[in-house]
C-alpha cells in the first residue's frame, strides 16, 4: 500500500528529526 508506506516514512522522519533535535 503506497499510503501505508508514506505513513511509515512520515513516522520515521519524525523520529529522525526528534533525535536530531535532541542531539544537535
Amino acid at each position: 500500500d503506497s499510503s501505508g508506506n508514506v505513513y511509515v516514512a512520515d513516522a520515521n522522519n519524525h523520529l529522525i528529526r526528534k533525535i536530531e533535535y535532541k542531539v544537535p
